[in-house]
């Protein structure tokens, strides 16, 4: 079934404009927010086709991936095909082009990624397309400030869309968004329910004919003016046999059966649209379809063949359409609101076995620390976990990535236990600090250690502001209060005494400057 895009003139109308106006005189950043399943990314894509914008695509992953992962997704199809070498700071963003660079530096990884989309677009229009940002790494949020004032003189416009209902108070994306207010940079597209009259027009145009009143009102009252959840329960409806169609009309057949009203027969929810769909598989496509929801909404295909003990992926198999067909060795779930749906089905204890052997098959094949984490914590497997998520930090903090560091020790810390990796206790308590405000041994405010950390892997004032987005004067200053607080008189007297206190590992006492 297509997607089918109604009620959205107006929003299409804006979007066209922002894509219209000439580099310098419009913001170059364009943000669609909505509720999950309101069509964001349906209502992009639809106006990039329309105006024939080359796009780069990119969709965050729903776990804690690797640095930049959002933007990497977007830029590495035309990076293969782009001939020649990078600068070398792309691989920051990049890894497996060659070895990041030893200082962090904002505005030349934000200079290098606009000489690389300059020379994609080749004078033309072009989108970088970055879904799902509710999900997205703080690497990649961080830089779109930078990014946004790189790319102003270029035809690049940055288009991100996220779920409105999904960002907390304290997410990096609401920080971004208001900066690139200020800064006038920013357009912003709000995506809301459809009214009933649209939800009788799209299932018009899903069903091929006019839906009765009943199977109308039916629909709209269960999808909430959701597109999304109108396609289901239509689908559902359509090839549950549940339909009649006279004369070029559609009600729900049945709807004269006093033991079976048909508002009855109209699935409740997303949900359950989806496991009637999913209740015409075969016990083989079954369980192949259930380790494909825990694998995640996008995933490689070997290591769920590997689970299910298949040579290889079934010919054609979408799972009754809930899945993409494989390309490249990988599939998705056709929306996330599918895969959570087909996940929350599965029983508690089959989901932790599922998500222990997929964590042993990415282990075997050399996946990313995070993503094996990820399995780990939902199998309740903590002490493989946090090894994981320290080597996840590892990796975050050598393309300078610092906050997705903080995280990953944050969330190592929250299951650790007495006993634990002494690294993992000190790093978590000093990263959950600074993440959350509170005060740190030493009476130092979590900014303070935040820079500490920075200055125990002997970064100077000016290469930690420009990792944080803070002038080097303000670093020195937090770096003074520091000292005083902690009766030090210089950097590396403050990171011993700090490694003393168990608030930062003892390897990082050796990197301190004086």
């Amino acid at each position: 079934m297509d997607r089918v895009l109604v009620g959205r003139d107006a929003e299409c109308a804006a979007l066209r404009r922002a894509l219209a106006a000439a580099p310098g005189r419009r913001p170059p950043v364009i943000l669609v927010s909505g509720e999950a399943g309101a069509g964001k990314t349906t209502l992009v894509e639809h106006v990039l086709a329309c105006t024939g914008t080359p796009v780069l695509s990119g969709r965050a992953a729903d776990w804690a991936g690797a640095a930049y992962d959002v933007l990497a997704r977007a830029l590495r199809p035309a990076v293969r095909e782009k001939a020649g070498p990078l600068p070398r700071v792309l691989s920051q963003i990049f890894p497996e082009r060659g070895q990041p660079p030893a200082e962090p530096d904002p505005p030349a990884l934000a200079s290098g990624v606009r000489s690389l989309l300059a020379s994609l677009a080749d004078g033309g229009p072009l989108a970088v397309f970055l879904d799902d940002l509710q999900w997205a790494d703080q690497a990649t949020l961080g830089l779109l400030p930078a990014l946004a004032d790189a790319v102003s003189d270029l035809e690049v416009t940055l288009i991100g869309c996220y779920r409105s209902d999904e960002l907390p108070r304290d997410h990096r994306l609401r920080a971004v968004r208001a900066q690139l207010r200020r800064s006038r940079q920013l357009t912003e597209i709000d995506v809301g329910p459809l009214g009933d009259e649209d939800v009788l027009k799209m299932l018009t145009h899903l069903l091929g004919a006019k839906p009765d009143q009943a199977l109308a009102a039916a629909v709209a009252s269960r999808a909430d003016g959701i597109p999304f959840a109108v396609e289901e329960l239509a689908l559902a409806l359509r090839d549950g046999g549940r339909l009649a169609f006279r004369d070029g009309t559609v009600a729900i057949d049945g709807a004269g059966v006093v033991d079976a009203p048909g508002a009855a027969l109209v699935p409740d929810s997303i949900r359950e649209a989806v496991l009637l769909r999913a209740a015409r598989l075969s016990g083989e496509e079954r369980t192949l379809l259930e380790t494909t929801a825990v694998a995640g909404q996008e995933f490689d295909i070997d290591p769920v063949l590997a689970v299910c003990g298949l040579p290889a992926w079934p010919d054609g198999f979408t799972g009754a359409g809930l899945l993409t067909e494989v390309r490249d060795g990988r599939a998705a779930f056709r929306h996330s609101l599918t895969r959570e749906a087909a996940y929350a089905d599965i029983p508690w204890s089959r989901r932790r076995g599922l998500h222990r052997e997929l964590s042993r098959a990415l282990a075997g094949g050399g996946a990313a620390p995070a993503l094996i984490a990820v399995h780990l914590l939902a199998a309740r497997d903590f002490g493989p976990a946090r090894e994981a998520l320290t080597a996840a930090a590892d990796a975050h903090c050598a393309v300078h990535a610092y906050r997705d560091a903080a995280r990953a020790l944050r969330t190592a810390l929250e299951h650790s236990e007495l006993g634990d990796n002494p690294r993992v206790r000190a790093a978590g308590r000093g990263a959950r600090a600074a993440g959350r405000g509170e005060r740190t041994a030493g009476g130092l405010t979590g900014r303070e250690l935040e820079i500490m950390l920075l200055v125990a892997r002997g970064n100077t004032s000016r290469q930690i502001g420009e990792a944080l987005f803070i002038s080097p004067r303000t670093v020195e200053m937090h770096v003074q209060g520091s000292l005083l607080k902690l009766g030090c008189r210089t950097r590396a007297d403050a990171v011993r005494r700090l490694a003393e206190l168990g608030t930062l590992p003892p390897e990082g006492t050796a990197r301190g400057r004086p």
